[in-house]
């Protein structure tokens, strides 16, 4: 079972800058199929990066960490590439090709897809990402 996270939105009003403000934030408990999305993981990250976890947000990324995905999204989220996605792209000539038509904006969602997976999932979610980039139009 994995852990999820709500973010709430501060008002407007008390916003200066992102993160500046307190952020409401609760954890619970979600299915196994169930990953964190990008928005969480750079919250999570930002908190981290700043000392204010909460408990159960410490728990969410303990478990993301025991399953080898954290460092991946936060790698994913910061431009890096997965080189494991990337050498499969390169051994297939349809999403190699493919590949390069698109733009950044258009990679990343892949890129991050990839590195939510738990490492016992990663070379079939993987698998099936460079056949998806493979028959783009």
């Amino acid at each position: 079972m994995a852990w999820g996270c709500e973010i709430g939105r501060v008002p407007p009003e008390n916003v200066r800058s992102f993160l500046k403000e307190p952020i409401l934030m609760f954890a619970y408990r979600r299915g196994p199929e169930s990953t964190l999305r990008r928005d969480e993981v750079i919250v999570l990250f930002a908190l981290e990066v700043r000392g204010e976890l909460q408990e159960p947000s410490k728990k969410l990324i303990a478990s993301a960490r025991h399953d080898g995905s954290w460092d991946r999204m936060v790698d994913a989220i910061n431009g890096k590439e997965d080189p494991e996605l990337e050498s499969a792209i390169e051994a297939s000539p349809e999403a190699k090709s493919m590949r390069s038509w698109l733009h950044t904006g258009e990679r990343e969602p892949f890129v991050f897809r990839a590195a939510q997976v738990a490492d016992s999932d990663r070379a079939k979610t993987i698998a099936r990402l460079v056949d998806e980039i493979g028959k783009l139009d």
